[in-house]
């Protein structure tokens, strides 16, 4: 039952698009430029930022480097290295202008560095420790190493491979002692003269703080995490999270934790406590393929690369940076959900000024459309007495106004017309209902005729399709054919050119009903003509298609066909396929030939050639000629029969009698079907080869 709605609601439901759809517009306009910009606006604030740390990373590193080579490249130093080999005990205690080396080494690192260190030489054995090197403690640190760790290490093997890229900066995992997997460690080499081997190497171990006093500084990279890594990817370490964060951070539950005391909205940093839970504090993020990229990238062209990527279900702004001098990585991961926040809540404002706004449609909707319905609603009270067949209701075009004045006029004076006809009704009817009956009556006579036309057609084109075939001991014939409706456009015949010579043919017309099967007429009495003018298919088919296409004038109907003539005598079956379905010559071993389409289809374009394809033959061959309804008809799912489950029921049933095979594959046809609606015509016909000598 349709519902019906009052003119109130309707006003409502045309009033609250035509508000709320302009508001809603605009506010999807603006959050999505609001979107954009301010994703812009922090990619292109926080590359400046990591450009400014590893501005900072590159000046601190040449300086640095500079200071190494001052201290290497003095005559100290020199001195030092050209020392003569003696015990532990005398090297301990050798002096360089009346001071002991060891002494005047760390003097010239505590002036210039801020860290413990390690003095290494691999030329000079250590007669106490019985190893080919000679490490000595520069200034104290609590800091200790393998050596053949170290020599083992990519870093190793980069100071030997490039001479030039020196000093290497890292945090190296072989360092172990206090807080050493924090700490950034320099590697200085000294060269052999003109070689890359290495002849001693200093070792510098930084402060705690002096990477973090390279980040710490720019305020704005709290918000989000940074990673620092060194050029063999080690991880020197994170702002987050750290003993500078104002919530404490549970180890076990990875998260941050809000105690007792502390205030959800820090009043130092201007950064709550739901930021810091979006921050992310998983190393794993850095195993990200993307991140690997966005490295590869930045490592490459020396610039810094930026992108949006997903991690534990949450997305990022990654911007990743590799100093072009030190190498160093640095990996920052800003948020989303806090980047967008502001947007959302601005989203929440237009929804509650959008809820309001509804509101207010509502209630003048209902306050001022009573002036609109109560025109209305009077004129459907008349229409109901009307309905009840009182026609002396009118209404008072004076108590309306605008269009509802006209409309008043109307009403009136179709009520009176409406009693005009109700005087003449009885009049009128009878002169309808006597007109009506000689419709009826001419429509009656008229269908009979047809009916009984298309009884005869019907008769007429059963008669065209084979019952019986011709009787011999060579070949044996059976087949079934199903129209889609009344009249069909499927047609298939025998015809005995002598006693060891047969043609088989077979069409499929485009179309149904009464054209398709005066089509069907045309060809079997063309096919039947010329079968017995010509002896080669090709021959036969090209008259057929000539006759069919002077009878019909080209007006674009056609039909495909098989056409094959089989010599016993020879063992032999030469045929043409008129872009019918390929034809099926299945043998006694179940393997199957196909019988392709060789030849335009008949009809549409006259004197075209066709072609003649020969196959040998021998007995037990089954050759099934059929129609495409049979391989496109479709189950209750719309699944095709299709060629492939056909060619598997005819290898499976070789076995058979040729008329129990029809029977099966009809079966088997109809039970694939299922109550889907049929829509072609189905015919298949199937010869057996029994008689070649």
């Amino acid at each position: 039952m349709k519902r019906t709605w009052s003119t109130k609601t309707y006003i409502l439901i045309i009033a609250l698009p035509l508000v709320i759809l302009p508001i809603i517009t605009i506010s999807i306009y603006a959050t999505i430029s609001f979107h954009k910009r301010t994703l812009a606006q922090t990619n292109e604030f926080y590359r400046d930022i990591i450009s400014q740390v590893t501005t900072n990373i590159d000046f601190y590193y040449n300086q640095y480097k500079k200071s190494f080579e001052s201290i290497t490249g003095s005559s100290l130093m020199r001195n030092i290295l050209d020392r003569p080999k003696m015990t532990a005990l005398e090297d301990k205690n050798y002096e360089i202008n009346g001071v002991h080396y060891p002494e005047l080494l760390k003097d010239i690192i505590c002036t210039r560095f801020n860290g413990g260190g390690w003095f290494l030489e691999f030329d000079r054995p250590h007669t106490v420790n019985k190893t080919p090197y000679f490490l000595s403690r520069i200034v104290h640190t609590n800091v200790v190493f393998d050596v053949n760790d170290l020599t083992n290490d990519a870093s190793f093997a980069k100071m030997q491979e490039d001479v030039s890229s020196i000093p290497i900066m890292g945090t190296f995992p072989y360092f172990k002692g206090m807080n050493s997997t924090n700490r950034i460690i320099f590697l200085y080499p000294t060269y052999k003269e003109n070689t890359s081997e290495i002849e001693s190497l200093l070792i510098l171990i930084e402060a705690d703080d002096f990477m973090d006093d390279l980040y710490n500084k720019n305020f704005s990279l709290k918000f989000g995490t940074l990673y620092m890594l060194d050029q063999f990817k080690n991880i020197q370490g994170s702002n987050h999270p750290s003993i500078d964060d104002y919530y404490e951070y549970d180890d076990k539950k990875k998260r941050y934790v809000l105690n007792p005391g502390d205030d959800p909205n820090d009043p130092y940093e201007g950064m709550s406590f739901s930021e810091y839970r979006m921050l992310n504090t998983d190393e794993k993020i850095l195993s990200l393929p993307a991140v690997h990229e966005q490295i590869k990238i930045a490592a490459n062209s020396d610039e810094i690369s930026s992108q949006v990527i997903s991690f534990n279900g949450h997305k990022f702004l990654s911007i990743v940076a590799v100093s072009p001098i030190s190498k160093m990585h640095i990996a920052y991961f800003h948020p989303m959900d806090q980047l967008f926040a502001p947007i959302k809540r601005t989203i929440y404002i237009i929804i509650f000024i959008s809820l309001l706004t509804v509101l207010i449609v509502i209630f003048f909707s209902l306050s001022f459309s009573k002036t609109f319905t109560n025109p209305i609603v009077e004129l459907k009270m008349k229409l109901k007495k009307i309905c009840c067949g009182d026609y002396d209701e009118r209404l008072d075009s004076n108590k309306f106004f605008g269009e509802f004045v006209t409309l008043s006029k109307s009403f009136n004076h179709m009520v009176d017309t409406m009693s005009n006809y109700r005087n003449n009704m009885e009049q009128l009817v009878q002169e309808r209902t006597e007109e009506l009956n000689k419709t009826v009556a001419q429509l009656t006579e008229t269908n009979e005729q047809n009916r009984r036309e298309l009884a005869m057609a019907q008769r007429i084109q059963s008669s065209l399709v084979p019952k019986v075939f011709p009787e011999t001991r060579l070949l044996q014939f059976s087949s079934k054919y199903m129209p889609m409706e009344a009249l069909g456009g499927d047609l298939y015949d025998v015809y005995q050119i002598s006693d060891k010579v047969f043609s088989v043919m077979i069409l499929d017309v485009c179309g149904h009903g009464v054209p398709a099967a005066l089509i069907t007429t045309m060809a079997k009495m063309s096919f039947s003509n010329n079968t017995k003018r010509f002896r080669e298919p090709n021959d036969v088919i090209f008259n057929v298609n000539n006759e069919l296409y002077d009878s019909i004038n080209g007006n674009g109907d056609y039909f495909t066909a098989f056409y094959g003539v089989i010599d016993m005598e020879k063992g032999m079956l030469d045929f043409s396929n008129a872009g019918h379905n390929t034809i099926f010559l299945a043998h006694a071993d179940g393997s199957i030939d196909c019988l392709e389409n060789n030849g335009p289809v008949v009809g549409v374009v006259k004197d075209l050639p066709f072609q003649v394809t020969s196959h040998s033959l021998r007995n037990g061959d089954r050759l099934v000629l059929y129609t495409d309804g049979v391989i496109e008809a479709r189950d209750e799912q719309a699944a095709l029969y299709g060629e492939e489950r056909l060619m598997d029921i005819i290898a499976k049933n070789m076995s058979l009698n040729v008329k129990d095979f029809t029977e099966h594959v009809f079966t088997d046809l109809q039970a694939f079907c299922g109550n889907s609606p049929r829509c072609d015509d189905i015919a298949l016909f199937a010869i057996d080869i029994i008689g070649i000598n």
